[in-house]
């Protein structure tokens, strides 16, 4: 069972301006030393299951900033509905709504009862039963999928090419608002990212899935491309990747994009002394993975940003590293109180070219 709640584009993104700047700026006022202190709670996983996304302060995340779990996270106030259509049955789907002009929220219930929410933003003019490109956008720690919509800001990119947007929801964990992914048949969010995708599946004409995300929702990209039978087509990390050669050794090449920045004060560039590894071994390990040979060869690609890309991988394999950086995302919003953000590169725009565009 599942339902869709317009809202209207223009009334959301205005509200979530000035709602996601305030609660930026609040997180950047948490205890960073706190939020990169600890390790997941989580049990290591048997070698046929997806690594757990870090639920705890070793992966945290706002937004933009140091994760403050007393935060308001709830979304912003529902606006008044823009007008939706459904598109009738076909191949692809049974009909699934659709608004030019707005922001659907969605509920479904989950196999094992649970009930979770996402957003999804529809392409403008999209006609029913065209195969369109899918993007899974994940929250960080301490944010929500609105705020998210906003941050992680693919908005105009998907609206020019005709790709749906899914913002999906993680739940209340350990105090914060946080991704675990946990193992298949758990209930936790794996089972539920591949049931909201099998819920749109009967909606929509779903064509290649990718999935990107902020911190600990790069852990939950991570845990993605870890997954053996995933069905996405492309993984984009933003300020946190994670490698578990148990399991990630289980799965195929993987196209990989990662982002992360220098002086992150909330996920650690170098790692730490609790089993987070330095950002460019988390790379090197990815591009081991997809069959790449030898160390990255740095390019840079501004006074600020370095790319790294290897020979002969069997997939495409890169690693941006900002210099100077804190925990944000390249080439988003940025707010006073917050690290460095560059505007040197477009997180959103790497991706989109390379995976996203289709």
């Amino acid at each position: 069972m599942s339902s869709n709640t317009p809202r209207s584009r223009s009334s959301v993104l205005s509200v979530l301006l000035v709602c996601l700047a305030l609660v930026l700026i609040a997180a950047a006022c948490g205890d960073s030393d706190d939020e990169a202190s600890a390790t997941s709670a989580d049990t290591a996983p048997s070698a046929t299951t997806v690594p757990p996304a870090p639920d705890t302060a070793a992966t945290p995340d706002s937004s933009g900033g140091p994760a403050d779990t007393t935060a308001d996270t709830s979304p912003p106030p529902a606006t008044e509905a823009a007008p939706a259509t459904t598109i009738p049955g076909d191949d692809c789907g049974s009909g699934g709504p659709l608004s030019d002009e707005g922001l659907l929220d969605g509920t479904f219930t989950m196999t094992n009862g649970d009930e979770r929410t996402y957003q999804i933003d529809t392409p403008p003019g999209y006609e029913e039963g065209t195969e369109a490109a899918f993007v899974f956008n994940f929250h960080g720690r301490g944010s929500n999928s609105l705020q998210q919509w906003l941050y992680g800001n693919f908005i105009d990119l998907a609206a020019a090419d005709g790709v749906f947007l899914v913002m999906p929801q993680a739940l209340v964990r350990n105090d914060a608002v946080q991704w675990r992914a946990g193992l298949p048949g758990e209930g936790l969010d794996l089972d539920y990212v591949a049931e909201l995708l099998a819920e749109l599946r009967t909606q929509y004409c779903v064509g290649e899935v990718f999935a990107a995300g902020m911190s600990s929702g790069g852990a939950m990209t991570s845990a993605l491309a870890c997954w053996a039978d995933s069905p996405f087509a492309g993984y984009g990390p933003v300020t946190l990747a994670i490698y578990e050669p148990a399991i990630c050794d289980q799965a195929p090449p993987r196209p990989i994009a990662y982002f992360h920045g220098t002086e992150d004060d909330t996920v650690p560039f170098d790692g730490n002394d609790n089993g987070l590894d330095a950002a460019p071994v988390t790379a090197q390990e990815w591009a081991e993975h997809n069959g790449c040979v030898g160390e990255g060869t740095e390019e840079r690609v501004s006074d600020e940003v370095l790319r790294y890309t290897w020979e002969d991988c069997e997939t495409s394999t890169e690693f941006y590293v900002v210099e100077g950086g804190n925990h944000t995302w390249p080439g988003a919003i940025a707010a006073d109180g917050l690290g460095y953000v560059t505007n040197d590169i477009s997180a959103s725009q790497i991706l989109w070219d390379l995976f996203f565009a289709g």
